[in-house]
């Protein structure tokens, strides 16, 4: 009887302990201030000239209820048809994270970022299903192609680099599963974290140094670059952008049963 009453009293004392550092944790989180975009302000990591080369292309994001599925040109944020995918220069495959066999029906690529909240929840709403009824089944190839506007995402293409592809798809969906798009910070220890679990540590990846010096960095300055840069999320499939669509479960099923 005293054995049952002294493992019910740690039982118990384990259950308020949790629920203390539970507590703690979300006081914590909800604390932290707000992290400032890559590009300007007190964390900017680029020198000036190439800011402003930068800032000619950069996606400006829209508000919450407006589609942010637009290019951004000189002209500023335009629609455009499918036929002009071709004129966009897509991210060495390295930095890509690829699901399915290659040669299905639909070749489907997301354009995402790391710090893009649409995109954290379309992944976690859909992502899954997508996966089991379309990719698993060889009906449907699928593609996430980073978008790296902000300081995470060019972070996880230094990440990516050292990672082999089904390493990458773990990378992705821990991210997504785990992340916090608002706050920088945790994205990064997130990532530090997860690269120790491949045991492939990379202690600086919060160095500004060692991120503007990394060939992941020049990767990023010549895709920003170009005159037309992708707002995120889009959805490219067979080689053509919709730029009114999202990548849901809905629409690449109805593209597909349209086949």
């Amino acid at each position: 009887m005293n054995k049952i009453l002294k493992l019910w009293a740690c039982f118990s004392f384990c259950v308020v302990i949790v629920v203390i550092l539970a507590h703690l944790s979300l006081f914590v989180f909800s604390r932290r201030p707000p992290i400032k975009p890559l590009w300007g302000g007190k964390n900017e990591i680029v020198g000036e000239s190439k800011r402003k080369s930068i800032e000619k292309s950069k996606i400006k994001h829209e508000k919450h209820n407006e589609s942010p599925l637009k290019w951004q040109d000189s002209q500023g944020m335009k629609e455009v048809s499918g036929s002009e995918a071709s004129d966009f220069s897509k991210l060495n495959t390295r930095y890509c994270i690829q699901y399915g066999n290659p040669d299905a029906q639909l070749k489907v690529i997301e354009f995402f970022s790391f710090q893009c909240p649409h995109c954290v929840k379309l992944f976690n709403d859909d992502f899954f299903k997508i996966k089991k009824e379309l990719i698993d089944t060889e009906q449907v190839s699928f593609t996430f192609h980073p978008v790296p506007q902000d300081l995470s995402t060019v972070q996880a293409l230094i990440c990516m680099e050292c990672l082999s592809e089904i390493e990458k798809q773990l990378f992705l969906e821990a991210m997504f599963e785990e992340s916090v798009p608002s706050d920088q910070e945790l994205m990064a220890k997130l990532m530090m974290t997860a690269m120790n679990v491949f045991k492939k540590p990379i202690a600086q990846l919060e160095d500004k140094t060692f991120i503007q010096n990394h060939a992941a960095f020049d990767e990023v300055f010549q895709f920003l670059k170009q005159k037309k840069v992708l707002a995120v999320p889009t959805v490219e499939i067979n080689g053509s952008l919709f730029p009114a669509e999202v990548p849901s479960f809905q629409f690449i099923q109805s593209f597909l049963k349209g086949q």
